[in-house]
């Protein structure tokens, strides 16, 4: 007589041999799993994600080529249908019994007693995957951090593309778990549709199931059956609680219709699956719970069948379980015949109408729960070419962070190549209270010509319930190749973009008739939108009546620079706090002062109202209180380095442009063959901006020029630039009309 061991291992091997000659046990097959992951990729909010954080490299979203002509959706859509490849290895895995604790939840073959696979849940984190590669929930996440911190183009991409992959795996786990044969253990072994193929996954690869995958409308993901832990520290991560809401058997409570539960646990509960019609090993659907109802047409409709419902009190009422012949002995059928099929092309649509929407909704969910982490940027103080500083906090909804890891990576062109410079990692207790970071790029400097800049921070760590997530924070950026034309609503006069902080924040002035007030200074983002219009309200020299502002500069907090005009006493300049707070900042004994441009500091200059001399001279204003005159040039911005640009000779042209650096020492900038040359603005890269009488320039720090210009305008004026390359200024159209503008530089060849 055999020994029970060698025969075990015979039936396993065979079992394995099977799985060889392309035998599967595998949920939906590749069709159902493509027109799945492509309506949850459209539903989450990945497109939305990847426009918004990442656009720099996703302009198109989740539509944008990312590797081997591939785009995001489609290789999450490749990466479900990878998960069941190789046969031999992984779909074993693809189980789960909602009844048992997750140790004992996946593939048992009857009559066999062991386990061959994990539970799907366990395998979704189970960082041991070998076979048909690693894609676990850790691996997308080494992945995700990994490619947002490489710095090759090309190695960015192909990291990216396993983290979709990977997705893509996972998701897959999360729609095998909404087939009731998954969940009840029913093995349903075939060769070719040779054996017992699952009635149910098998009509999902039809036309009639992929027409209502496509329409279904899934309803919105209940995320608060993802904030809280998961119940098995096997699966620690919450998304075990996609499939599974319990480390056991939920019981009846999974006959509830609501989103609350793990799709395991609905499926399991609410659905037949071929081999387990009123099996004794699940509380239900049972005999005792259902009822048989009058004959109604089938999926023909030219012929009447008996179909079973649950009775009241016990799950949905509305959908048939089964044809009320698969129930016999329980069931009496009149009109039943022994052909008849339990699981009818009625029944299949009514449970694909059930199981489809939350196979959808769940799996966007997932999608969704990976890209959740929110960082907010302020405050760049400093840019060089081996560090930058700037404050970061926490701006996830409802869940908290703590100790981890994070990298700055700045996204940059050169050359005419998209190139990263990525800073060493530094530990970070990320809170919701900002707080100043720096972070060192002396293993990876950053290019003094890099133009196109986007700015961000990358952090790994705790967040919530999950340790190792990863999330990342952008300092705003027009994602725009060309220029986007800002119009003040209602400004007859004319519109004028002055500055642009490091995070894409722009200040500008509108132009109105006297009647309403002649000008308004005011804030829009990078595209152009319009956020609020700039007021003073602070205290008011004696017989002074507030009417209009001038907004000239922004910096890296928000903080808003210009002047005020206030009824006889001549112009006074101001500072404006983000919160809406402004303080008069004009020159002590001044009469009359306008700020033309600010720095990180505080540091202020501009032209006041009598000099010594008793005319209008330049300025700059310190944030210490250190004030300098600087008689007849008008500086009109200064940087973070303490560079100053302006106009000398303004009052009798020829105007020159001037550069005076930190020593005192003066450059005069001239446009090549120009009469006059306006400097205007000024980046910490030494950039330079302004217009000849040849039109908008920009100037390196080697001297070179590049022309700028608004296409078909009679007039460009490039007023600012920051440390992105990206600029601001105004133009003139054939009727003399003025409109504010923001653009990129072209790039450096």
């Amino acid at each position: 007589m055999m020994r029970r061991e060698p025969l075990l291992f015979l039936v396993v091997f065979g079992l394995f041999q099977m799985f060889l000659a392309d035998q599967v046990v595998i949920g939906f097959d590749d069709k159902a799993h493509i027109n799945l992951s492509d309506r949850a990729a459209r539903m989450s909010a990945l497109d939305t994600f990847l426009k918004a954080s990442l656009g720099f490299e996703f302009p198109a979203g989740i539509e944008e080529p990312t590797f081997n002509g591939q785009n995001a959706r489609e290789l999450i859509q490749q990466g479900a249908v990878d998960e069941d490849r190789p046969i031999l290895w992984r779909p074993r895995h693809h189980f789960h019994n909602p009844r048992l604790a997750w140790a004992q939840a996946g593939w048992r073959p009857p009559p066999f007693s062991i386990q061959l696979g994990e539970s799907s849940v366990i395998w979704s984190q189970d960082e041991n995957q070998i076979v048909g590669g690693k894609h676990s929930w850790k691996d997308a996440r080494d992945s995700y951090f990994q490619a947002l911190t490489a710095t090759s183009d090309s190695e960015r991409k192909q990291l990216y593309a396993e983290t979709f992959k990977s997705l893509g795996h996972l998701i897959h786990l999360v729609q095998d778990a909404a087939t009731p044969s998954h969940t009840r253990n029913d093995t349903h072994l075939n060769f070719k549709g040779i054996g017992d193929p699952e009635v149910f996954h098998g009509w999902a690869e039809g036309t009639d199931a992929r027409d209502m995958i496509a329409s279904s409308a899934p309803p919105a993901f209940d995320i608060s059956l993802l904030n809280q832990p998961s119940p098995d520290a096997q699966a620690a991560v919450p998304i075990s609680r996609l499939i599974d809401s319990t480390a056991g058997d939920i019981g009846l409570l999974a006959l509830t219709p609501g989103l609350n539960l793990g799709i395991a646990e609905y499926a399991s509960a609410n659905f037949f699956s071929d081999s387990t019609v009123n099996s004794t090993a699940f509380l239900s659907p049972r005999s005792s719970q259902i009822e048989v109802r009058d004959p109604e047409p089938d999926a023909t409709g030219t012929r009447l069948r008996r179909y079973v419902y649950f009775r009241s009190g016990f799950g949905e009422q509305d959908y048939p379980l089964a044809a009320a012949s698969a129930l016999a002995p329980f069931v009496i059928d009149p009109l039943a015949t022994p052909t008849d099929q339990a699981l009818d092309t009625k029944v299949l649509r009514t449970y694909g109408a059930k199981l489809f929407p939350r196979a959808i909704g769940y799996s966007a969910g997932l999608i969704d729960y990976f890209i959740r982490g929110r960082l907010e940027l302020e405050n760049i103080q400093t840019i060089s070419a081996t560090s930058m500083q700037v404050k970061v906090k926490n701006a996830t909804a409802a869940e908290e962070t703590g100790s981890g890891e994070m990298k700055a990576v700045l996204a940059f062109t050169r050359e005419g190549q998209q190139s990263f410079a990525v800073s060493s990692s530094r530990g970070v207790n990320l809170t919701r209270q900002a707080q100043d970071i720096a972070f060192d790029f002396s293993q990876n400097p950053i290019p003094f010509d890099a133009v196109n800049r986007s700015f961000f921070v990358v952090y790994k760590g705790l967040l919530g319930l999950e340790e190792g997530a990863v999330f990342v924070g952008k300092c705003g950026m027009a994602e725009t190749s060309g220029f986007i034309t800002v119009d003040f609503p209602g400004a007859v006069r004319g519109t004028e973009i002055r500055r642009i902080n490091a995070c894409g924040q722009v200040v500008g002035t509108a132009y109105f008739s006297l009647s309403v007030g002649e000008s308004k200074g005011f804030i829009a983002d990078s595209n152009g939108i319009i956020q609020q219009t700039v007021e003073y309200n602070g205290p008011l020299e004696p017989q002074g009546e507030y009417y209009s502002t001038e907004g000239n500069d922004i910096d890296n907090q928000g903080r808003v620079f210009g002047w005020y005009c206030c009824g006889t006493i001549g112009d006074r300049s101001f500072r404006r706090e983000p919160g809406g707070s402004s303080a008069d900042i004009s020159p002590s004994g001044s009469q009359t002062s306008h700020i033309y441009g600010a720095n990180d500091a505080g540091d202020v200059v501009g032209e006041y109202h009598p000099n010594p001399e008793g005319g209008v001279g330049g300025y700059v204003l310190y944030a210490n209180g250190s004030f300098r005159d600087l008689g007849d040039r008008a500086p009109m911005d200064i940087n973070n380095v303490g560079q100053i640009v302006g106009i000398s000779g303004y009052v009798f042209c020829p105007c020159h442009g001037f550069l005076r650096n930190p020593d005192g020492s003066f450059i005069s900038i001239d446009y090549p063959g120009a009469s006059n040359t306006f400097a205007l603005g000024i980046n910490d890269s030494g950039q330079i901006v302004g217009y000849s009488s040849f039109g908008g320039f920009l100037r390196n720090p080697d001297g070179s020029f590049i022309s700028i210009d608004y296409p078909g305008a009679t007039s460009t004026y490039v007023y600012g630039i920051n440390d992105s390359g990206q600029i601001v200024g105004y133009y003139t159209d054939g009727a003399f009309n003025r409109h504010g503008f923001i653009g990129r530089i072209p790039s450096i060849e």
